[in-house]
């Protein structure tokens, strides 16, 4: 009978398999009479695109106002938290922080935060760090609320439980640059909408470590909870969630993490300066010391958050009654110094002590990339040509005499079939089915490639799976999954992803389950593979890639490295909190039976632990479509550049690839093996046939020399510098001919005026807006503002504590009209605007604290008006008002200064350089508030304009990040300083 039984249990496998196997053979001999078994007819597939585009416009259109709104809602914690972080002194928040890890940990904790924050301090990037953490600080508790929720229905309600698990996958595998524009139109462009991204990716973390700990509380422990009396909803909230406080621990830090390495996407969609954006910013220049400094920012922050949270599961009452005293005078001593810091140590702004510490690493990234790029080569080649390639067109086609040595023939073909039969066979004998016929299908995979796998083989494996890992929903499930990629049409680039996806979950599996037993074994080795992990982590992808991308270059190597080392990282959490976290009465019952370290290790805390691993290999999972999609190569893999490998190399494959076509192999294996272009093969063979093997060697490159040579370049710069009027020229702004012009008369260089376009381009000179400047504005005044009178103003203000701003005013005109429209080709589009003209006038001031106000108004600016407007400025003011603006003569009018004197001395006016409007951060409001609605807006009547003009200004006083950031600009960047 127990045989029988176990028969019977197994009968499925074999049906699996025996289906498989059939479906691969028929495939296999009948692809070459039917090629449609091989790949799809391109009219066979189905529009899923523009459905999908249809559906989402359908369910943006709904969903938008409540996204709104909840955007609107969300904006407030968020300026409220950026407030308390920026506009606050940055020793006041240093202190707060360390005594509050003192608060939690005693003198350790508080010595690791001033550390980490002392790193903070002296990068340069504190101001970038406390809007980042203004995120952080939002996101994470909606985040970890969003997931506790999920998980705990999840839990109560079991037929949810299949949906919910979908949902979380969907959540985790959809690559994060796909639900930007969704997001976007949903929410709008600002901070919130980096909040809602950050909070997205956090929640399912936290969603599957809650379910996984409520699933995991000991039977006897809810048993006696009901004996006691206690409802579902008590056993819930204070026994089973307490009990499974030490998994819910592990999402939470998984939600810190996971928010963190979203800062650089939520500065993409959320448009404020924060370290992401910074990140972003030295990413996109090459610059990886100033970029791995940024990131390490990031890191900083996810390890004391990471370390600050699992703090507060500690129940050392000793330990913090001690601790409490020492947090105090920490406060104490912060406040101290901060009402009695001088202005040596008040400007944060001058701490920037690690910043040549990273172009230095950037030049020794430089250095050894040239000297060890041999070695590094032939690295990446071994693994591409003797793992990869393999495993990607199988063997057949990948061994060739140029990569293994010898060429695949008919001969190793039939040995190694001989061979796999030989190897499932011995496995049959030794009772083990499964393995046999496991070690069958993969050696099948190893010689045909995963993708040229003929899809109706892929799509029995994955139902076959899912038969026997689920039953018959989950293989209905995996087929229409399957079928569904192959009729959209993504079915080649599905199998890329599969192929890369597979081979860094082995990798990741292998290496990660073996890490997480040393880390759980040796607390030593934990507190090196620690650190390691949340760097990670955390730290942004786009950092890792560029010491990658600069070592390998672009291909399927360097997207194998940087999925693994992103995707590993879970599997080493995971298996070591599983090992750890194995219950003392186990533990106790296994010493008992005199069980050794090993025994103990392999037969009591690993299988109690295969939960845990097994939610970390499937957390692993869901990263490596999301880093297959952040590799910046098209199609999964571009073809191999040839133009980057030296001479004598290109020369060597020439002659190899040649040499091989003439021994009978065919010139497409050849080509897809070395990764060149189709079109390489052909040209090689002509030119052999031509020349012979001579004309498959490298001449010495030469070309025509320039006519402009680069010595040029720098008096070509300063005369372009220079006004064309005074070079006897009668336009002010420099065209090609012009400079053609100037290129004869200066240099004797006749070049045409299209090259006079590649000269200026290769020089570092591209065509630009002019920025007009007055002639009679003058120099010397403007350097006596920026070095003497502005400073002056600020130390004044400060001492004062007064509020500074910049304002102006303008008018708004009916006729303005700026932007563009889409249109047919040739027929320019038509817009009807009314013929009548009309204006209204704004006068608005602006605050480096990102504060705007304002007052628009019918009548003409009088100084009547403008003493309106700055009583309005003034009402319920606490503190003094210095207001910088240009000299106008309403500025300086008499009843203007009459009003000043007698605000005794809570207005202080300050006049602009004559004729300096670029200083005047004022500005870049108006043109801000042109360019985005006035300017793109048809009005009728002038009572529309004034709404228009209130409306937007208004839009614009809410998002206080926008108006910071004007005074990043150049010109007015002084202010800040």
């Amino acid at each position: 009978m127990p045989e029988r039984s176990t028969l019977r249990g197994r009968r499925p496998l074999y049906v699996v398999w025996t289906v498989v196997a059939a479906v691969a053979l028929m495939a296999t001999l009948l692809r070459g009479q039917w090629p449609w078994l091989q790949t799809l007819p391109a009219q066979w597939t189905w529009p899923v695109q523009e459905g999908l585009t249809g559906l989402s416009e359908g369910v943006t259109a709904v969903l938008k106002p409540i996204a709104r709104l909840f955007a609107s809602l969300l904006g407030y914690p968020m300026a409220w938290m950026s407030a308390l972080l920026t506009e606050s002194h940055w020793l006041g928040v240093y202190g707060a922080i360390v005594a509050l890890g003192c608060w939690l940990r005693g003198w350790r904790m508080a010595l690791y935060a001033a550390t980490a924050l002392g790193f903070i301090v002296a990068s340069g990037y504190w101001s970038e760090s406390m809007n980042t953490l203004s995120l952080i600080v939002v996101s994470v508790p909606l985040a970890v609320m969003l997931g506790s929720a999920i998980g705990v229905a999840a839990y109560r309600y079991a037929r949810l439980r299949p949906l919910v698990e979908g949902l979380l996958d969907f959540m985790q595998t959809i690559p994060t640059f796909a639900y930007l524009i969704p997001l976007l139109v949903l929410f709008g462009f600002g901070p919130v909408v980096g909040l809602v991204a950050s909070a997205i990716y956090a929640a399912p973390p936290m969603a599957r470590n809650t379910l996984l700990g409520l699933l995991l509380v000991h039977p006897e422990i809810k048993e006696a909870a009901a004996m006691s009396g206690a409802n579902a909803l008590q056993r819930l909230f204070w026994v089973e969630l307490p009990a499974a406080m030490s998994q819910i621990m592990v999402g939470v830090n998984q939600a810190i993490m996971a928010s963190l390495s979203m800062v650089i996407i939520a500065a993409v969609i959320g448009g404020f300066n924060d370290i992401g954006w910074q990140v972003l910013l030295t990413m996109r220049k090459a610059q990886f010391g100033e970029s791995l400094l940024a990131g390490s920012v990031i890191v900083v922050f996810a390890i004391l958050m990471d370390r600050m949270s699992a703090a507060l599961t500690a129940h050392n009452t000793l330990a913090q009654k001690s601790a409490q005293y020492f947090a105090i005078a920490i406060a104490g001593c912060a406040l101290a110094m901060v009402a009695l810091s001088g202005a040596s140590i008040s400007d944060i702004t001058q701490f920037t002590w690690l910043r040549h510490m990273a172009g230095e690493l950037s030049s020794g990234l430089d250095e050894f990339v040239v000297t060890y790029s041999a070695a590094l080569q032939a690295f990446k080649n071994a693994v591409l040509f003797y793992i990869l390639l393999p495993l990607k067109i199988g063997l057949d086609d990948a061994v060739l005499d140029f990569t293994w040595g010898f060429v695949w023939n008919d001969t190793l073909n039939t040995g190694y079939i001989v061979c796999c039969f030989i190897v499932a066979v011995v496995l049959f004998v030794l009772a083990r089915p499964a393995l046999a016929v496991t070690a069958g299908f993969l050696a099948y995979v190893v010689l045909v490639g995963v993708t040229q796998l003929p899809w109706p083989v892929v799509i029995a494996v994955a139902t076959g799976i899912g038969w026997l890992a689920g039953g018959f929903r989950t293989s209905i499930f995996a087929a229409a999954a399957f079928f569904w990629i192959l009729f959209a049409g993504l079915w080649d680039k599905a199998m890329l992803s599969l192929y890369l996806c597979a081979t860094a979950a082995l990798v990741s599996a292998m290496a990660g389950i073996s890490l997480g037993i040393v880390g759980a074994v040796s607390d030593n080795a934990w507190r090196v593979l620690r650190p390691i992990c949340d760097t990670l982590q955390t730290i942004p992808l786009f950092v890792l890639l560029i010491p990658v991308l600069m070592l390998f270059q672009i291909g399927e190597f360097s997207a194998f490295l940087a999925i693994v080392a992103y995707a590993i990282v879970p599997s080493i959490r995971y298996t070591r909190h599983g090992i750890v976290d194995t219950p003392p009465v186990l533990v106790e019952a296994a010493q008992a039976n005199g069980c050794t370290p090993a025994q103990m290790l392999f037969y009591v805390r690993l299988p109690y632990a295969v939960p845990s691993i097994l939610l970390g290999l499937t957390t692993s999972a869901k990263n490596y479509p999301t880093q297959i999609n952040k590799m910046c190569y098209s199609d999964a893999m571009k073809k191999t550049d040839g133009r980057s490998l030296p001479h004598s190399a290109r020369e060597a494959i020439r002659r190899h690839a040649v040499a091989q076509v003439l021994s009978g192999e065919s010139p497409e294996k050849v080509i897809k093996a070395l990764g060149f272009h189709r079109s390489c093969i052909d040209d090689w063979l002509s030119r052999y046939e031509q020349g012979g093997e001579q004309a498959l060697s490298t001449g010495k490159i030469t070309g025509r020399p320039r006519k402009c040579p680069d010595e040029y370049a720098d008096r070509l710069r300063e005369l372009v510098k220079t006004n064309p009027l005074q070079l006897d020229f009668h336009d002010a702004l420099w065209t090609r001919s012009m400079i053609q012009i100037l290129l004869k008369d200066k240099f004797g260089i006749e070049v045409s005026e299209r090259s006079v376009g590649n000269i200026l381009s290769r020089w570092g000179m591209s065509a630009q807006r002019p920025r007009f400047k007055a002639y009679e504005q003058n120099p010397a005044q403007v350097k006596v503002w920026l070095r003497e009178t502005w400073p002056e103003v600020q130390r004044e203000a400060k001492r004062r504590r007064a509020r500074v701003y910049f304002g102006d005013e303008s008018t708004i005109r009916s006729d303005y009209h700026r932007g563009t429209t889409w249109g047919v080709r040739g027929d320019t589009p038509v817009v009807a605007k009314t013929g009548r003209r009309f204006s209204v006038n704004r006068l608005s001031a602006v605050s480096p604290k990102g504060h705007l106000r304002f007052m628009v108004t019918e009548s003409r600016v009088t100084a009547d008006v403008f003493i309106d407007f700055l009583r309005r400025l003034l009402h319920n003011a606490k503190r003094s008002v210095y207001w910088v603006v240009d000299g106008h003569p309403i500025h300086r009018a008499k009843k203007v200064q009459e009003f000043v004197r007698n605000s005794q001395g809570k207005l202080t006016l300050v006049l602009l350089p004559p004729y300096s409007p670029e200083l005047n951060p004022d500005e870049l409001v108006w043109h801000h508030v042109k360019s985005q609605r006035i300017g793109r807006t048809v009005v009728a009547t002038k009572e529309q304009l004034m709404a228009l003009a209130r409306s937007v200004l208004h839009s614009l006083q809410q998002n206080t990040q926008i108006i910071k950031r004007f005074f990043y600009e150049k010109h007015v960047r002084y202010i800040l300083n």
